[in-house]
This record gives structure tokens, C-alpha cells and sequence, in this order.
């Protein structure tokens, strides 16, 4: 919570500006420095190996040419329109 020494401290001098959207501004100021910093325990820990494996992708290789070849294979066979 917001100590009432911070908001004295950090109180624009503005008139007009309710204590609502003073607050709100001093509690983003706080927060810029902190963006984009993340505990140890809140990041995923990955060991940096492949996501996929090798053989995954070589079957998935596999499957996607013999397709199109056998595919080729078909519209070569058919007679012409």
C-alpha cells in the first residue's frame, strides 16, 4: 500500500486532479521500473534441447513428400479432361 509520506512527497502540483488519479498516477510510476522482470521461480526452465524431436520431423517429412509424389503419381495416370 502507498504510505501518505509518498504522496506528499510525490504529489503533482496540478489543481483539479482528484487524490484517485494522483494515487493511481504515483502507483504507475512505481511500476515502470518493474516492468518486464520476473522471478527465477517464475520462469520456465527448459534444458535448451530440441523442442522437437529428429525423428519427429523426418516422419512428418516423410508423410508431407510421399504425399505430393503420390499425389503427382495419380494426376499423371488420369486421362485429360
Amino acid at each position: 500500500m502507498i504510505n501518505k509520506e509518498n504522496i506528499k512527497k510525490r504529489e503533482p502540483n496540478l489543481k483539479g486532479v482528484s487524490r484517485k488519479t494522483s494515487l493511481k498516477s504515483i502507483a504507475f510510476q512505481k511500476n515502470i521500473n518493474n516492468r518486464g522482470k520476473v522471478g527465477l521461480s517464475d520462469k520456465k526452465k527448459r534444458d535448451g534441447g530440441p523442442v522437437v524431436s529428429p525423428y519427429l520431423v523426418g516422419v512428418i517429412l516423410a508423410i508431407l513428400v510421399g504425399s505430393s509424389i503420390f499425389s503427382i503419381m495419380q494426376k499423371m495416370n488420369q486421362p485429360p479432361l
